[in-house]
């Protein structure tokens, strides 16, 4: 019996299992880095963090108006 092969579904039959292989590496890479950025922001000083998302808030409460304000 004879069996077409279709180019384009080969080819994406080897793409899907190259990005298969790929992946292992690819996410320890990303969760190497995520951990990378937790262990910088944890250095940082937070209270600063704190102190400014505090201020915006309180000038946010300031500056906007109520809808149902009389």
């Amino acid at each position: 019996m004879y069996y077409q092969t279709n180019p384009t579904e080969v080819w994406r039959e080897r793409h899907l299992a190259l990005l298969r292989e790929a992946e292992g590496p690819r996410f320890t890479r990303r969760l190497q880095r995520r951990e990378a950025r937790e262990q910088e922001f944890s250095k940082r000083d937070r209270g600063r963090t704190m102190r400014l998302l505090r201020r915006v808030i309180a000038l946010w409460r300031e500056t906007s108006i109520s809808f149902f304000g009389a």
